[in-house]
């Protein structure tokens, strides 16, 4: 019963987390459409059906994870895991709340090679939580770009 119930905790865990920083960022979100935005830069509600999705990825991956703490050491992905989950939190706030678009964009960096990391180790324990993570690292890597954009063309 114990395992059960931290499992559906780590699969509810990022979505509330996603959620708290939409809560404290949702009053400046409508810089989104003042600034100047790259080609390709989807409506926002694309944001919200994407991040919604990864962070139920996010959940699963991570319980699935968890559950093989019996039969290998998970150290690494967790704390890479609570550490990512950080940085995700950050950037909201960073870019929304801060307008600071560069630092936001160094903290998008840093969180995709936290990502990258917690998914190979992820990987070694149990494939399709590595798996799961695999839409997370692209979804950042096309951010990285939006970010980067939005900064370039809005200094």
């Amino acid at each position: 019963m114990k395992n059960k119930l931290i499992s559906i905790i780590l699969i509810i865990f990022p979505s509330v987390i996603g959620f708290s920083s939409y809560l404290i960022t949702c009053k400046n979100m409508d810089l989104y459409t003042t600034i100047t935005k790259p080609p390709l830069s989807p409506p926002p509600m694309v944001f919200m059906i994407a991040w919604t999705i990864l962070y139920i990825l996010m959940g699963i991956a991570v319980a699935m994870y968890f559950s093989k703490r019996d039969k290998a050491n998970i150290t690494a992905g967790m704390i890479s895991f609570f550490v990512q989950l950080a940085l995700n939190f950050v950037w909201s706030i960073i870019f929304f709340n801060q307008r600071n678009f560069l630092l936001a964009l160094v903290c998008l960096i840093a969180l995709w090679l936290v990502v990258i990391y917690m998914t190979t180790e992820y990987l070694k324990v149990s494939r399709w939580a590595g798996i799961l993570s695999i839409p997370y690292i692209c979804w950042l890597s096309f951010a990285a770009y939006l970010n980067l954009a939005v900064y370039l063309m809005n200094v």
